[in-house]
């Protein structure tokens, strides 16, 4: 886990793609499977959002999507950081599961 969080965070549009990507594969060099993988985790976001606590959910957002430091969405959402940590656990973890099987 303190691998995986010390690991440099790319500035892509989506970057939890990386977060719910398995290994890589000689498959993934193809635009057309990227671009697939892309879909397919906007569309299971969108679908998402409404499963969530708005606090939850834009904590996870703020702290993925933004690249914001824990402690600085924990004090703009009124909430402890242990909390922004478990929202982002949560959404992250659940996007993980819906996706099983779909990004073979």
């Amino acid at each position: 886990m303190n691998k995986w969080r010390d690991r440099p965070r790319p500035r892509a549009t989506v970057p939890l793609v990386s977060a719910v990507q398995p290994a890589a594969s000689a498959n993934d060099d193809c635009l057309e499977e990227r671009a697939y993988r892309l879909y397919v985790i906007g569309r299971a976001m969108r679908l998402m959002v409404t499963e969530f606590e708005p606090t939850t959910w834009q904590a996870c957002w703020e702290t993925v999507m933004g690249g914001r430091p824990a402690a600085e969405v924990a004090a703009e959402q009124g909430i402890t950081v242990n909390a922004v940590y478990l929202a982002k656990s949560r959404v992250l973890g659940r996007l993980r599961q819906d996706l099983e099987g779909l990004l073979d």
